[in-house]
């Protein structure tokens, strides 16, 4: 009886010592689970009070009492342009942290769009700022309608903010363009010019022949001397015209000067050119009688940037059709870019060098009609470096000839190949030797009297006027066109 009592007894400690222990297990596990921090939020070194709110009140409240009052978003394409059955993204990029609270209002989708999916997702950007990327995908149908897709704008809304993005026009092709061979360049959008001190004005920087594959390359130029320069948000109207940089330039004093640069992208050697802005006093400085008034530029003067290309086709010989096709092709791309001077420069290289030049004469006249440009010289086709070869070969020839041919006269002999030597390095040197005189079509540019932007200036050269480049000094040529000579700036001279 008296084991039977111990043995309860023993059970009982044991008992109580299994139920201590489970409490404490319990207890333990309940303050772990209070002081683990929650992995599911992502961290930051700074938080703001939309981050530090977790209910949905509190979200709603620090929205209301956020120092940012407007919604800021982007909108992306994936592929840039819709093809036939081949998914086509549209990407809405919302400056806003929590992809929970932001909704999306979309326009009604045209037939020829059939959605597939649309999904709201957390982004997080290069610099590790926290977005929220709205999407829409669709399957484009078909492509028989020559008129462009239109979608209207996208309301896009967070917590006491709204915000609608542009109206977008997208033409949808049928299979993948052909591949073709891509010559990008960078070049400054005509701008009006001259600037005034202290006003804002607007620079664009155009992105032309860019492989539409490939990702467009991220430019920044640093801001030039007695200057506020400020980047701009692109518009669709930019992206639609290549432009690819848009800059605020508030002048302070004097010229400004933006120097070229150098750089790589995507495996391309691009640069960006040099560009001088000239700046006269502003407006209100220049009532006062003492300011000279600001003598008017070769921009301002010779307007062309509505010129259009001419319609009329040049009749080419049926053997060299194809080949005139492609040159004409290339011009009116210049031309429609904006190039216009570079697009007479090529329509001129072509009428000097090509059998069939001739056929080009009528085009390029009309381009200067167009342009309001006086009638030009016409170029001559003339091979004479073909013309050279030919006639060193033929003094070569007959120089070795005498030399092997037998004769007792060796004075004559000797004094006959020494002429023929001399005239075939004459043809040789002629052939190699650069032309002193070089033909160049011009871009719209005042003509000094002296190598010096603060020169007198005695004239003006249009956009796709046509002369000759009598010498090179520096960044500087010496031009005659007209029967003007003067100097200009060598980047406003193409050579062909």
């Amino acid at each position: 009886m008296e084991k039977f009592g111990m043995d309860r007894k023993r059970a009982g400690i044991w008992t109580g010592l299994l139920v201590s222990l489970l409490f404490s297990v319990s207890l333990s596990a309940q303050t772990d689970a209070k002081d683990e921090p929650d992995l599911s939020q992502p961290l930051s070194e700074e938080s703001t009070p939309l981050e530090e709110a977790q209910s949905e009140s509190e979200i709603l409240e620090a929205a209301e009492t956020s120092p940012a009052a407007r919604l800021f978003v982007e909108v992306t394409f994936s592929p840039e342009q819709p093809i036939v059955n081949i998914p086509w993204t549209i990407s809405i990029l919302v400056d806003y942290s929590h992809p929970e609270y932001v909704g999306a209002n979309p326009p009604e989708f045209p037939e020829t769009l059939r959605l597939d999916e649309m999904r709201i997702e957390p982004l997080i950007r290069e610099d590790r700022s926290r977005w929220t990327a709205v999407r829409w995908t669709f399957i484009p149908q078909s492509a028989e309608s020559d008129e462009p897709v239109h979608l209207d704008s996208f309301q896009i809304t967070a917590p006491g903010k709204t915000a609608f993005t542009e109206a977008v026009d997208v033409s949808i092709l049928s299979k993948y363009p052909a591949a073709k061979n891509y010559y990008p360049r960078l070049v400054w959008d005509k701008i009006q010019t001259p600037f005034e001190t202290g006003v804002d004005g607007n620079l664009l920087l155009r992105l032309l022949d860019w492989n539409p594959a490939m990702e467009r390359p991220k430019i920044s130029i640093a801001a030039p001397e007695q200057a506020i320069l400020e980047e701009l948000p692109l518009t669709q109207a930019d992206r639609s015209r290549s432009v690819v940089l848009r800059l605020s330039l508030i002048p302070l004093s004097g010229e400004v000067t933006i120097p070229r640069v150098r750089f790589k992208s995507e495996g391309v050697s691009l640069e960006i050119p040099s560009l001088v802005i000239p700046v006269v006093p502003s407006v209100k400085d220049a009532v006062s009688p003492q300011s000279p008034k600001p003598v008017p530029t070769a921009d301002t003067v010779f307007p062309s940037a509505t010129a259009q290309f001419p319609e009329k086709t040049p009749r080419i010989p049926v053997a060299f059709s194809k080949t005139a096709a492609g040159i004409i092709s290339q011009a009116e791309t210049l031309w429609e870019h904006g190039e216009k001077t570079e697009a007479l420069a090529l329509v001129r290289k072509n009428e000097r060098d090509c059998v069939f030049g001739f056929a080009f004469a009528p085009l390029r006249k009309d381009m200067e009609q167009v342009l309001g440009l006086l009638p030009s010289r016409d170029e001559t086709w003339i091979p004479k470096r073909v013309c050279l070869i030919a006639s060193f070969c033929c003094l070569t020839g007959l120089m070795i000839v005498l030399l092997r041919k037998g004769s007792k006269r060796t004075g004559k002999k000797a004094f006959f190949a020494s002429v023929l030597a001399t005239l075939a390095i004459a043809c040789l040197l002629g052939f190699w030797r650069p032309l002193q005189r070089k033909p160049a079509v011009f871009h719209a540019s005042d003509v000094y009297t002296v190598p010096e932007l603060k020169g007198a200036v005695i004239g003006q050269v249009r956009d796709g006027q046509w002369g000759m480049v009598l010498s090179i000094s520096g960044p500087w040529v010496f031009v005659e066109s007209d029967g003007m000579g003067g100097w200009i700036l060598l980047e406003k001279a193409v050579f062909y």
